[in-house]
């Protein structure tokens, strides 16, 4: 079951030259910043959290990831659709953690919150990112990896 949460933040509208330059400074100003666990807030990748808002903006924006944030994963259906690990269970999670301290289930993305980091302050080189998006994601295709996350609160 997805977690009660936020709305996501909206993007700015797209402007041209001058104005685009502004209307970047503009939403760097406003945009969400990220949070740490020591409450720290920063704006070292003001710039590059813009970005990140108006692509989730964009996919929520889509009719069919209208609701992302409040979905479950794909359960295992035994189809072309079908998830291929067990959906979050908070019984099967709590049983797990108090048992063995680890869990592990499939989850929503959507979920987590993308502007979260332990350092606020370190520059993230929003160039590199770029070209890891490039060679991973060329084509439509899964997450190539696991995403390992902490849960804060799963009430």
């Amino acid at each position: 079951m997805a977690p009660k949460g936020k709305a996501g933040a909206k993007a700015e509208p797209k402007a041209k030259g001058k104005a685009k330059a502004k209307a970047g400074a503009d939403a760097a100003a406003s945009v969400a910043m990220p949070r740490s666990e020591a409450g720290a807030d920063s704006n070292a990748n003001a710039d590059y959290y813009v970005v990140i808002n108006e692509a989730i903006a964009t996919i929520k924006a889509h009719g069919i990831f209208e609701n992302i944030s409040e979905m479950d994963p794909m359960p295992i259906r035994g189809n072309k659709d079908s998830g291929h690990e067990a959906v979050f269970d908070k019984a099967a999670y709590q049983t797990a953690i108090s048992e063995t301290g680890l869990y592990k289930s499939s989850a929503n993305i959507f979920w987590m919150d993308p502007l979260w980091t332990p350092h606020p302050t370190v520059p993230i080189r929003h160039a590199a990112v770029s070209e890891l998006a490039k060679y991973y994601f060329k084509e439509p295709c899964p997450f190539p990896d696991h995403v390992v996350a902490r849960i804060f609160d799963i009430d």
